[in-house]
């Protein structure tokens, strides 16, 4: 492993926004075939799709009612509309009618190496070719409440609406005067957002384990290598296209690697309601790897994160989030097990990223001829 040639790639990716079907993804999506191919993979394939654009809808207007039956009426049936998209956000589901959304052509570049041996079983690692804006004004645990009262408020006060035209009932319940203040809090969130997660770091780890795998393959285990353009809907897309067996398959998702502290993630999600967790094989395997590896410093966390984990558990697949976060917002370290001293933690993020990533491929490899 070179740092200086994941640098290079860092440097050859380029900084700032790379959104679906941009100028700026397809330079990153030329980049990462080009390198595939001077290393050597030959089966490697583009894949298009098209790219949907983020719904934002603001939830403070919804919330101020005016009085009057027709004026609760309208307010409750669009209470209840940002309530199901808001769900779905939460639990990173395609909003319905995405395709009629479409910005523009995205590209996965999909690359697979075979094993040196017979093939028993399958393993995918999945980077993000774009970049997107989280807000890191507030810690996590408030960013989580925030959500979590956002959904239940939204139910609520529309129930309340329309249970105060079947009464007659003129004035605003406290229900929704308390949706009002939390209405604004949430907005806020999605408006402020000072952070720009650069997913070029989890690109370069990933071509630098191409190579690694193309001169040395793994035993007995195909690994496929899939750089999900389009933002959410790359994975999407690669999901509904290629359907990967469930019972050979293991997933994993790579997530700025070199911001912060490096972890396997055990318990994603933005709001309380629509927390999810990785499958428990592979979650035991990487702690595992980071018991035996402690100069690396990889433990295991609940983090606030939406991310591609989400659809490929809901679909039943063997997946596993690993990301960096920064230190001191965390929800909470939960493999206390894994805990090491600072200072003795290998101080290259991007060697780390690498050197763990690589360790857990293995070990998969190693699990699937038992």
């Amino acid at each position: 492993m070179s740092t200086n040639l994941i640098k290079d790639h860092l440097q050859a990716l380029g900084t700032g926004d790379r959104l679906p079907a941009t100028a700026e993804e397809q330079h990153a999506v030329e980049y990462v075939r080009a390198t595939l191919a001077n290393l050597g993979i030959e089966d490697m394939r583009l894949q298009n799709f098209a790219a949907s654009s983020p719904v934002r809808l603001p939830l403070l207007p919804s919330s101020i009612v005016r009085r009057g039956k027709t004026s609760k009426l309208t307010s409750a049936a669009m209470l209840l509309g940002l309530a199901y998209f808001m769900r779905r956000r939460f639990q990173r589901q395609p909003f319905p009618l995405h395709s009629i959304l479409s910005r523009g052509e995205s590209q996965n570049v999909i690359a697979r190496i075979p094993p040196s041996g017979e093939t028993k079983h399958l393993l995918f690692v999945i980077a993000h070719l774009n970049t997107e804006q989280r807000q890191r004004l507030l810690p996590p645990t408030a960013i989580k409440l925030i959500n979590t009262a956002a959904l239940v408020l939204t139910v609520i006060s529309a129930l309340s609406m329309l249970f105060d035209v079947l009464i007659n009932r003129r004035r605003r319940s406290r229900w929704q005067r308390a949706l009002v203040l939390i209405a604004l809090a949430y907005d806020l969130t999605r408006v402020l957002k000072n952070e720009i997660r650069d997913n070029a770091d989890s690109v370069a780890v990933l071509l630098d384990l191409a190579e690694q795998l193309q001169a040395q393959p793994l035993e007995h285990t195909e690994v496929t290598l899939v750089f999900a353009g389009g933002a959410a809907s790359g994975i999407d897309a690669y999901l509904e296209q290629y359907t990967p067996p469930r019972d050979q398959s293991t997933l994993i998702d790579l997530e700025t690697p070199s911001v912060g502290n490096l972890h396997y993630v055990t318990k994603h999600g933005v709001s309380y309601l629509t927390e999810y967790r990785p499958a428990p094989r592979i979650t035991a395997l990487a702690r595992q790897v980071a018991l035996d590896h402690p100069e690396l410093g990889v433990t295991g966390a609940s983090l606030p994160v939406i991310d591609a984990v989400a659809p490929l558990r809901r679909r039943g697949y063997e997946a596993l989030g690993i990301a960096g976060y920064e230190p001191g917002t965390l929800l909470g370290i939960e493999d206390s097990a894994a805990a090491v001293p600072a200072h003795y933690v290998t101080s290259d993020p991007l060697a780390r990223a690498v050197t763990y990533l690589h360790e857990l491929v293995t070990a998969v490899d190693a699990k699937s001829t038992t």
